[in-house]
């Protein structure tokens, strides 16, 4: 039962400061008679509520600062492995989205932020940096000391990544891409990688708005069949990336499997 209260404690951290910095945001522009919906005021706030999760993780000791950005030994080839799943894990992920046709609540905002610099900060930096401290550093740390299941562990934080969303749009790709950076973490034990991996992932999101706009689907370039012959090739390619991973790196020891 202590293990859910943690983890209850952190999506309460996250949800809380999003809404505070919102409930104070509104405040403020009220009184200074700016359009609290505006998006200089969005990025704002959300950099400070990414800002207030970080120091709230490790000022009150919830996190350690010199355990989770303690030294990482890069090896070339594993990095090479990893950023082969995320790009092509890309195309199957966006590809589903836009097949499932789901409500975009969000579409407006981000379409703001995403040529805001500081909305592409917090976008392509800040934000991957507090969910990755929050979802997988802080959740899965917690799932394995309660000896759950690595499999069980990265299901629920991926959900309770994709559910706390609360955008229709962004709840499939949030969840595949959560079991993705969650089984990484595992292997690796390593939030500097999932970091830059969810990083990259948004700065190409970022780039893609920036070049072709929010109106251009995949669908208008390959239409429907094309679309699912091309999610089909780059699933088929993905899953045979990450077992020759398993099979190139079977001699490393999952590290979520270890007590500390």
């Amino acid at each position: 039962m202590r293990m859910w209260w943690r983890l209850l404690g952190l999506v309460v951290l996250f949800l809380g400061t999003q809404l505070l910095m919102s409930v104070l945001g509104t405040v403020v522009c009220s009184f200074l008679q700016i359009n609290p919906q505006s998006t200089n005021v969005l990025a704002v706030l959300l950099l400070l509520s990414n800002l207030l999760v970080a120091v709230l993780l490790f000022g009150c000791r919830i996190l350690s600062f010199q355990e989770t950005f303690r030294r990482y030994s890069w090896n070339m080839k594993e990095t090479a492995f990893l950023l082969g799943l995320v790009l092509l894990a890309i195309i199957p992920v966006n590809g589903l989205t836009e097949l499932l046709r789901l409500s975009d609540i969000m579409q407006t905002s981000f379409a703001g932020l995403m040529v805001n610099p500081l909305g592409v900060l917090n976008i392509v930096l800040l934000g991957p940096l507090v969910e990755e401290l929050i979802f997988r550093k802080g959740m899965l740390d917690i799932l394995r000391r309660g000896h759950y299941f690595p499999v069980w562990a990265i299901v629920i934080s991926s959900v309770t990544f994709g559910v706390i969303h609360g955008n229709p749009a962004q709840i499939p790709g949030a969840f595949l891409f959560g079991l993705l950076f969650g089984w990484i973490y595992w292997r690796t034990n390593s939030v500097w990688t999932v970091w830059m991996l969810h990083a990259l992932n948004n700065l190409i999101g970022v780039l893609t708005f920036t070049i072709w706009g929010e109106d251009q689907k995949m669908m208008d370039f390959f239409g429907p069949w094309g679309l699912g012959a091309l999610i089909l090739c780059s699933s088929i390619a993905f899953v045979g990336l990450a077992l020759s991973y398993r099979k190139a790196f079977k001699s490393k020891a999952p590290v979520f499997l270890n007590e500390e």
